[in-house]
């Protein structure tokens, strides 16, 4: 079991507080959870402001979703992002929502709550980053703290605590726990699970994870500390159905919402390899603008395949009818708009799709499959500049290191580079 700390405030990473947020007002976020289930964020600033802006706005559900418990605010869309002011326009220090702790799909982003059948709850913090006045897109550093009824443990950055923990999060965030759902040391990572998902599900995840775990750590970077593993279940009424996963540093999560229905094993175990793959992208690559997220997206489906035929050659087929599917839906969406406007035009699925038949041309160019599943990913790291964004030059120069000139001309005719 992971060692669970005594019932004390959980203080993290509390510098010199005083200083770094009247340099550069950082707004406090407070976050709660009351007895009977009810959830709510405040957000406070030193000095009076004209308005909070959150950092991330994927889509309008906040207007929906957090309801401001005074009636003096008002929440608008400002360049695209979610702000907020007083209706008289005065200044003001704080001010507070009411949430709606359940499971909602953001396009090609973490919801804030994913729900576990008992009730516990797996919150991401990227989605409560706020800016004071307007958020300039040099903001790096957000403030947290949360607070939950004594008798449900908190999970931060892999430790448990009871209370209240406060926190510096940067980057995109990460997962915190809030609840009682069971917690297992593995040899491999530390879980928490749903009871509620089907039998196949977690024996399918216990059973294949290890070796993924075990064939990554052989080519790339060891982890360096063991990393999480969430994986809920929220049951809802009507047909809908769907999953999401996800990784962040050192953790991987799962979340199954709607009415579970029985789908092919080896999608399943795919579903699974491909987030396994990406907690070791970021051994190398850390840094990928979204207009370019066919890169590790294409490199997580391709490596995925490998993985399955490796593990379960009999899945072959299977495979090989995925890579068939990711080619003809590229090509489809390649006649429609490029590559580079996917992202802007919300062609989310087509990141995957033309990012896996681009993998798939290296291979086949190449003739090393093996190599484009690992090598050309450490390529990228050793392109890139320590820390650098890594761009689409960057992955085709790495590209033509693996092709000769021709084929490399092709791989460019076939994607309008």
């Amino acid at each position: 079991m992971l060692a669970l700390a005594v019932r004390v405030v959980l203080w993290i990473a509390l510098l010199s507080s005083s200083f770094t947020l009247s340099a550069n007002n950082i707004l406090i976020t407070d976050l709660q959870k009351s007895e009977d289930n009810q959830w709510s964020v405040t957000y406070r600033s030193k000095t009076p402001i004209q308005s909070i802006q959150f950092h991330h706005s994927p889509d309008n559900s906040r207007f929906d979703r957090w309801q401001l418990l005074d009636k003096g605010y008002v929440l608008r869309k400002v360049n695209g992002k979610d702000t907020v002011f007083r209706k008289d326009n005065t200044r003001f220090t704080s001010v507070s929502f009411a949430l709606t702790p359940s499971y909602t799909h953001l396009p090609k982003s973490y919801a804030p709550f994913a729900v576990f059948s008992d009730g516990s709850i797996l919150l991401h913090s990227g989605r409560f980053f706020a800016c004071a006045v307007l958020c300039r897109g040099n903001e790096h550093t957000w403030y947290l703290t949360l607070s939950a009824p004594p008798s449900e443990r908190i999970i931060l950055n892999g430790q448990s605590a009871y209370g209240k923990v406060s926190w510096y999060d940067d980057n995109d965030g990460r997962k915190v726990f809030v609840g009682n759902t069971e917690v297992n040391d593995t040899r491999y990572y530390i879980s928490v699970i749903d009871k509620a998902l089907p039998e196949e599900v977690t024996s399918a995840l216990h059973q294949f994870l290890p070796k993924a775990i075990t064939a990554m750590t052989e080519r790339f970077p060891k982890l360096p500390r063991k990393p999480m593993l969430f994986a809920s279940f929220e049951q809802t009424n009507g047909e809908r159905y769907g999953r999401q996963g996800g990784v962040l540093p050192d953790q991987i999560f799962m979340h199954w919402y709607g009415q579970l229905k029985q789908t092919n094993p080896y999608d399943l175990i795919w579903f699974y390899a491909h987030e396994v793959v990406h907690l070791y992208q970021g051994s190398y690559v850390q840094h990928i603008s979204a207009q370019d997220a066919w890169m590790h997206e294409g490199h997580a489906e391709f490596v995925a395949g490998e993985l399955l035929m490796t593990f379960y050659p009999e899945a072959k087929a299977f495979v090989e009818h995925k890579r068939q599917q990711a080619k003809l839906s590229c090509e489809v969406k390649l006649a429609e708009i490029p590559v580079d406007e996917f992202a802007e035009q919300q062609a989310y699925q087509a990141l995957y799709q033309c990012g896996a038949y681009f993998y798939q041309l290296l291979a086949q160019y190449s003739g090393a499959p093996d190599k484009i599943s690992y090598d050309y990913w450490l390529g990228l790291g050793f392109k890139a500049q320590a820390g650098a964004q890594v761009n689409k030059a960057t992955a085709l120069a790495v590209a033509n290191l693996f092709l000769s000139d021709d084929d490399y001309q092709q791989v460019l005719d076939t994607f309008g580079w």
